[in-house]
């Protein structure tokens, strides 16, 4: 009984948790697109597969330094914050640790409490891989209340090096039993492209994993994947429903140029068309707009739904840009109704960070054209111009003693952390450096400029996490998170 309340709670919180959009088998995985957690629970199973078979568990054991800075990124701050009112809205902080002997990984994820002024755990997302160091198991829990916890449970099995079996369990806060979810099925052709998928559930009567549902995928002669089919299927009766039916198709370059999706219309035998999404590629083969049109069964014409427009060159400190488009049917026209801009305010480039790669798969890092974005604006479009209303921050953290340049010898050393009063900096020879501490909104609150050593008095400071940049030369040498008790 107990467990049927705690389900209760948890799905009265979803609203509030947020859905992201299930994406499609040909979907691609961009920079912008990597929350691991969710694409390992979603339905995308090629992109799953794929993943899956091409992550194994590197030498991380001293964590992921930068070249040229040092940095250890092990851990990022993401700031929401109003640009409108400068109110910090969330702060999270994502850590990441590494285990090589046990071949495992952990994502703690942690949210800043703003009325007791300290980080509360959010998330934890724990990797597994095996002796192959392959992934073997993934285990998310999330706390969809104070006190409980949501538990989900993925085992990973291999076959010929390719992934055969995922099986999926759940549970929650106080309950010792994983309840059997899901098993999918990975059937492969001999080139290893995706054949069948087949979704299992778990049977009380027969205590085994028994197929419910199924799908299939065709390929034309080069590989492309042309269609995309779903059976609902009664293992009893081994009769099989066709459910829906997505086709894919490709322009003279070979990319993805549209997607229609069909469903049974009133005639159940009879398939119509659901809606469809259009494709356009700039002269580099770039994804520059998404068009999506639903399907009238009255009229049996396309109307116009939904334009997502891309800018994948750069235009100043902006790496990327996407905005979104809705159709306004009064006036005929599209209606620009949200954007997002990607920044690079720092300038980090991959060449800088070892491992990106790692980095960019279990943390939420995001880089366009070599260039790691550390800034993402949100905006909405009002009174004919954009309207900047909110924004995230990165900050990456920082070894506690760091060198610019082993050849000079230089130690920067800032201590105590968690510091009282004075906080002490030394930059060893530099000549000239500015130290900035801002807090969690990145509003500057004192800077200064010093020669070899300097002190900032914190006494006036409130308890909780701030920031501190040192610059020299205009170029930033060092940057970590302090925290004022």
């Amino acid at each position: 009984m107990m467990r049927f309340l705690y389900l209760y709670l948890f799905l009265l919180s979803l609203p509030f948790l947020g859905k992201a959009s299930e994406k499609y088998v040909s979907e691609p995985l961009s920079a912008k697109q990597n929350n691991l957690p969710h694409l390992l629970k979603s339905r995308s199973f090629a992109n799953k597969s794929i993943l899956i078979n091409e992550l194994y568990f590197g030498d991380f054991s001293e964590g992921i330094k930068s070249t040229s800075y040092k940095l250890k990124l092990d851990s990022i701050i993401v700031s929401e914050r109003s640009v409108v009112s400068g109110n910090l809205e969330k702060s999270y902080l994502h850590t990441c640790t590494f285990d090589t002997e046990g071949n495992r990984v952990v994502v703690n994820i942690f949210y800043w409490d703003k009325e007791k002024e300290k980080w509360r755990i959010n998330d934890e997302n724990y990797y597994l891989f095996d002796e192959n160091k392959q992934l073997k198991q993934v285990e998310f829990q999330e706390y969809f209340l104070p006190t409980y916890r949501w538990y989900t449970r993925i085992d990973y099995e291999y076959e010929n090096g390719m992934l055969k079996t995922e099986s999926r369990y759940d549970k929650v806060d106080e309950i010792e039993f994983w309840d059997e979810i899901e098993q999918i099925e990975y059937i492969y052709n001999t080139d290893n492209s995706i054949n069948t998928i087949n979704s299992k559930e778990w049977d009380l009567f027969e205590n085994d994993w028994v197929t419910n549902a199924y799908r299939t995928f065709d390929y034309d002669s080069i590989g492309n994947l042309v269609t995309e089919t779903d059976f609902d299927y009664n293992a009893y009766d081994m009769i099989a429903t066709r459910k829906s039916e997505i086709q894919y198709q490709y322009d003279e370059n070979n990319n993805l140029s549209e997607i229609v999706k069909y469903a049974p219309g009133e005639n159940d035998e009879v398939f119509e068309e659901q809606w469809m999404q259009v494709n356009t590629y700039n002269e580099y083969a770039e994804l520059t707009d998404e068009v999506f049109y639903n399907w009238d069964f009255d009229l049996k014409i396309w109307n116009n739904a939904e334009k997502n427009l891309y800018v994948n060159e750069a235009q100043g400190s902006t790496l990327f840009e996407e905005s979104k488009h809705l159709w306004n049917e009064k006036n005929s026209e599209w209606v620009a109704s949200s954007k997002t801009d990607y920044i690079s305010e720092y300038n980090y480039f991959l060449d800088d960070i070892q491992n990106w790669e790692f980095l960019e798969v279990y943390m939420p890092a995001y880089s366009f054209n070599n260039v790691v974005c550390d800034r993402i604006e949100f905006a909405s479009w009002e009174n004919d111009e954009w309207l900047v209303l909110s924004a995230n921050d990165y900050y990456f953290s920082e070894d506690s003693v760091v060198g610019i340049d082993d050849s000079e010898d230089l130690v920067i050393s800032v201590y105590p952390n968690p510091v009282t009063n004075l906080l002490n900096i030394k930059t060893g020879n530099l000549s000239e450096s500015i130290c900035t501490i801002r807090d969690l909104n990145g509003r500057v609150l004192t800077q200064t400029s010093f020669q070899n050593s300097t002190q900032i008095d914190m006494t006036g400071f409130t308890s909780g996490i701030y920031l501190i940049e040192l610059t020299s030369d205009k170029e930033r040498i060092y940057i970590d998170k302090i925290i004022k008790k």
